[in-house]
């Protein structure tokens, strides 16, 4: 019985990365034509709190990107920043941006300030098409081009797209970015096959008369998440109109202390309470029923059971080999970096993680995110 439960868990861990691999295969590759002019005026809203490190930074590569300046106009919108970040913003020459400051519009304490920013920057703006990224990131040069061009050529409404982390020299750094590959193929196999429906807010971009009422009504209640709730709405009322666009990737900075990254990933994972009994779930049953099983058989080689350890051992050798063929092949596309560091041991660890962020998250009722208690 035992080696029959071995064989299915990892024929379904299989089918999930072969699944996975074969959606990101779909990915088409369209090249934009040079004469390409734009119907869209475009508002790009950035919400941030202390980002004096990097808010420059995100918005000189806004700046310098190949689209016409009159065709755009940048929104940042201040969250009760108590460092000089709103001093870094005003010492920039940008005729096209906008300063908002989100404590001029609130006069009571809530939970969910990121959220209430958007809603604020998206009654602002003035484009049709609204795109998003977040205060600590840089965009590519083609960055609003290419999401001009998407929503002008392909039937969208909504489009999300990839997102890796720079620079990376370290074990926690290679693990973050291993991580986000991995989604960002999870989110294009969900999106393109319309089963679930995963985003990132530091690239994503979505038509201004296609956004549904009231899209952030269930999800006021978390802090975080406003992406997830924001795609999913858009995906109850055009489920076949939500694209992943894998060539314009933007970069952040990866956190560099372990106990920073247990906070954004518990920050990430907050929005799991409300999101455990819809189809986003089903991203997560295979991968969670392949690692519990690893997890018995583990228990089982300590206890003695006989061939247990060596199940385990082919079980492990089979995921690794799976996960590196997947991994290698997204982080040629989106990251290009030259060699994935750290793999084995990132792989062999993640189960662990897995379970323990995803269990955390669901009984972690509040954290501290930039100075900021939140829940």
């Amino acid at each position: 019985m035992i080696f029959v439960l071995s064989i299915l868990a990892s024929a379904l861990y299989c089918g999930l990365i072969t699944y996975l691999f074969k959606a990101w295969e779909e990915i088409d590759q369209q090249q934009i034509p040079e004469d390409f002019q734009s119907d869209y005026f475009v508002s790009i809203i950035i919400v941030g709190r202390n980002e004096s490190l990097n808010i420059q930074a995100c918005l000189k590569s806004i700046q310098e990107n190949s689209f016409p300046q009159n065709g755009y106009e940048i929104i940042f919108i201040d969250d009760h920043s108590t460092d000089d970040t709103v001093e870094k913003v005003k010492s920039l020459d940008i005729s096209n941006l906008s300063l908002i400051h989100l404590s001029d519009h609130l006069d009571q304490k809530i939970n969910a300030y990121k959220k209430a920013a958007i809603q604020l920057g998206i009654k602002k703006s003035k484009g049709e098409l609204i795109m998003m990224t977040d205060a600590d990131c840089w965009v590519p040069n083609d960055w609003i081009r290419r999401t001009a061009f998407n929503f002008q050529t392909k039937e969208i409404v909504f489009q999300t797209a990839s997102v890796t982390f720079s620079p990376i020299y370290k074990f926690l750094h290679w693990f973050q970015e291993l991580d986000i590959l991995s989604m960002m193929a999870t989110t294009n196999a969900g999106i393109r096959r319309s089963k679930w429906f995963l985003a990132n807010g530091a690239n994503l971009a979505f038509l201004k008369d296609k956004l549904p009422k009231n899209y952030f009504a269930e999800a006021n209640k978390f802090a975080s998440g406003d992406d997830v709730f924001l795609i999913n709405a858009f995906a109850k009322a055009h489920p076949n109109k939500i694209h992943y666009e894998k060539n314009i990737t933007v970069k952040t900075k990866p956190v560099n202390k372990p106990s920073e990254f247990i906070q954004q990933r518990i920050r990430w994972a907050g929005k799991n309470k409300s999101l455990v009994n819809t189809s986003m779930s089903k991203a997560l049953i295979i991968p969670t029923l392949f690692y519990l099983w690893c997890l018995i058989l583990l228990i089982l080689s300590i206890i003695g059971h006989p061939a247990t350890g060596w199940i385990l051992l082919c079980l492990l050798l089979i995921k690794i080999l799976m996960d590196h063929a997947l991994l290698n092949y997204v982080n040629h596309e989106i990251s290009n970096n030259p060699k994935m560091k750290f793999f084995i041991s990132s792989s062999l660890l993640y189960p662990l993680y897995f379970f323990g962020i995803g269990l955390w998250s669901l009984f972690q009722s509040n954290y501290e995110w930039k100075g900021r208690r939140v829940k």
